[in-house]
C-alpha cells in the first residue's frame, strides 16, 4: 500500500503531544475558566484531604498522594509532570470549544482555597489558544483520544498530528509558522476525524461506486454499522462499517442475513481474518486516489485538510 503521493516539503522535528481532559470534582466551567484566566493547565488528585498537609514540593507530593490514591489513580499527575516544557496540548472546554496550549513552565501545586473547591492543584503554567470550527481542525488521532473515559491527561502517539499541532499553535499564536504539509495518507490515517473517515467513504462509495445514501439509515444508530447504502443498477443494499486508527474489524462478526453484502474500511488494514464472501474491505489506494482526483466531491473536512497539501 502506498502511504506517500507525489513531492512534499520536509517534516518538521514533532514535538511532544498530549491531550487534557479538564474535568475535576468541582464546577467544570468554572474550572476551565480558571485555567484560561491564569494561562494553566491543571488536574486535580489534591492532597489536601483530611488531616494532611499540601506539598512542599514534587518528592513530597508523591509521598502523599501515595497515602491517598490508589497506586495507579494519580498516574496523569505524573504525566503532567514529566511533560517536557515547549509539549503541546490539546483540550477542550465543557462547550466543547477545543484549545491548543504549549506548556510554559514547570510543576506547580496551588493550595488556595480557590483551587481547593474547583479541584485543580497540579497545574502547568501555558500559552492556550482557541480553535474555531469545532473539530474540523483537530486532527483526527486527537479527536479518538476524547471519546470515552480515558485518563485526564495522556500522550497522543502520532507525529502527523504533532506536525500538524505545532503548524497550527504558531499560526494562531502569531509565532513564525514551520514549514509542513501532509500526505495524502498522513491525511487519511492521522488527521482526519472518526466521522470525517465515515464521510469519506460514503462520499467515494456514491461519487465512484455509484451507490445512493438512505437518509433512514444514513447515521450511527447501531453499533455494527455506520450506515446502509444501495445501488440503483441492481437494487442490492450494503452495510457500511469505517473503523480508524488501530480499531480492529472482525469480518467473520458481520452477518449475512437476508443476502446482505458488507463494505468495511480500515485505512491501516486491520482485518484480523480472511474476509468471507459477503465482505468487500476497500482500498486505502483507492481513497487516496479519490482524495486527490475528486477534490469536488470530497466532505468539507476532507476538502480543508486536502487545501493544507498545496
Amino acid at each position: 500500500m502506498s502511504q506517500s503521493s507525489g513531492s512534499y516539503a520536509p517534516k518538521i522535528p514533532t514535538v511532544d503531544l498530549y491531550r487534557l481532559h479538564v474535568r475535576p470534582g468541582g464546577d467544570r466551567v468554572a474550572t476551565f475558566q480558571y485555567c484560561l484566566d491564569n494561562k494553566v493547565l491543571g488536574t486535580g488528585w489534591g492532597t489536601h484531604w483530611g488531616d494532611l498537609r499540601p506539598p512542599r514540593d514534587w518528592a513530597d507530593y508523591l509521598q502523599l498522594a501515595q497515602e491517598i490514591w490508589p497506586k495507579t489513580a494519580h498516574r496523569p499527575v505524573i504525566w503532567l509532570h514529566d511533560a517536557p516544557v515547549g509539549s503541546l496540548v490539546w483540550t477542550r472546554s465543557p462547550k466543547g470549544i477545543y484549545y491548543l496550549a504549549r506548556l510554559t513552565g514547570e510543576w506547580e501545586y496551588r493550595d488556595s482555597e480557590q483551587n481547593r473547591t474547583l479541584d485543580i492543584c497540579s497545574v502547568r503554567p501555558a500559552k492556550i489558544v482557541d480553535v474555531a470550527g469545532a473539530e474540523a481542525g483537530v486532527p483526527g488521532a486527537v479527536v479518538r483520544t476524547f471519546s470515552g473515559p480515558g485518563r485526564a491527561f495522556c500522550r497522543v502517539h502520532s507525529d502527523e498530528a504533532a506536525r500538524y499541532s505545532e503548524y497550527l499553535f504558531a499560526t494562531l499564536a502569531g509565532e513564525p509558522i514551520p514549514l509542513w504539509r501532509p500526505s495524502i495518507w498522513e491525511i487519511l490515517d492521522s488527521l482526519l476525524g472518526p466521522f470525517d473517515v465515515q464521510d469519506l467513504v460514503a462520499a467515494y462509495l456514491q461519487a465512484e461506486r455509484g451507490y445512493i445514501a438512505l437518509p433512514a439509515r444514513y447515521k450511527d444508530s447501531t453499533i455494527a454499522y455506520e450506515y446502509i447504502l444501495r445501488h440503483p443498477g441492481d437494487g442490492h443494499t450494503v452495510a457500511v462499517q469505517v473503523k480508524t486508527g488501530d480499531e480492529w474489524i472482525d469480518a467473520n462478526t458481520l452477518p449475512n442475513s437476508g443476502g446482505l453484502r458488507w463494505i468495511v474500511f480500515s485505512a491501516r488494514q486491520r482485518y484480523p481474518s480472511e474476509l468471507p464472501p459477503h465482505v468487500e474491505a476497500l482500498n486505502p489506494d483507492d481513497l487516496m486516489e479519490f482524495m486527490q482526483n475528486r477534490p469536488n466531491a470530497l466532505p468539507p473536512v476532507a476538502g480543508f485538510w486536502l487545501g493544507l497539501t498545496s
